[in-house]
């Protein structure tokens, strides 16, 4: 498993939180809109590290489920 600030999802939502925060001290963006993005961020980094752990890749077969039914008989 890499590491989790070398995914691009994890620099997605840390610039998506950093956006949010700017956004609130320029005065564009509630607090609500803050949190709510806030949470978005968080959720996208954990659910990432979700599919990540649930994934049954190996690397000697990294997509098994495409290899089923497709042989040549």
């Amino acid at each position: 498993m890499n590491p989790i600030f070398k995914s691009k999802s994890f620099w997605t939502a840390i610039s998506g939180v950093a956006v949010a925060v700017a956004a609130y001290l320029e005065g564009s963006l509630q607090l609500t809109g803050l949190v709510s993005a806030a949470f978005g961020a968080a959720g996208l980094i954990f659910m990432r590290m979700g599919v990540e752990k649930s994934s049954p890749n190996t690397p000697q077969n990294p997509h098994p489920q495409r290899d089923e039914g497709l042989s040549d008989k």
